[in-house]
């Protein structure tokens, strides 16, 4: 995850692991708490985030609005985790939501080419995007 916003004072990149995708379209998880006050960055930002799996070439990206979750009655209405762990995360880490705005598929094909396949290929691509991109458009 990380923050696309212009902002001076933004959270730094993490690696994450998306705890759930509720009903909304939310993708909930939670990153380490910054060493400044939460008070000092701003509440929503835009982000990114690469969705990628081990020994697959496709990536998964994903843009959309993140929030940092501080309400307490918004963080006690989580239902994917027990009290104890949220308590014991909040120590610690920070929850945030992002809202998927856009999500793009890349399913790239691995295979070995030759230089002068690969300066074709560029070429080609130049003047035609790659059939192997999907962007999906998710704002309202």
């Amino acid at each position: 995850m990380y923050s696309t916003s212009n902002d001076v004072l933004k959270l730094p990149t993490h690696i994450v692991h998306t705890l759930k995708v509720d009903d909304n379209g939310y993708l909930w998880f939670i990153v380490p708490k910054p060493t400044q006050q939460i008070a000092a960055f701003e509440s929503k930002f835009p982000v990114e985030l690469q969705y990628f799996k081990k020994g697959s070439p496709d990536v998964i990206n994903v843009h959309g609005a993140a929030q940092i979750v501080t309400d307490e009655a918004i963080i006690a209405a989580i239902d994917f985790m027990s009290e104890e762990r949220k308590a014991e995360l909040l120590v610690n880490h920070i929850f945030l939501n992002v809202k998927m705005m856009q999500v793009e598929l890349n399913e790239l094909e691995v295979e070995r080419k030759t230089f002068w396949q690969s300066l074709k290929q560029s070429v080609l691509e130049l003047i035609a995007p790659p059939s192997h991109h999907q962007t999906y458009d998710l704002s309202v």
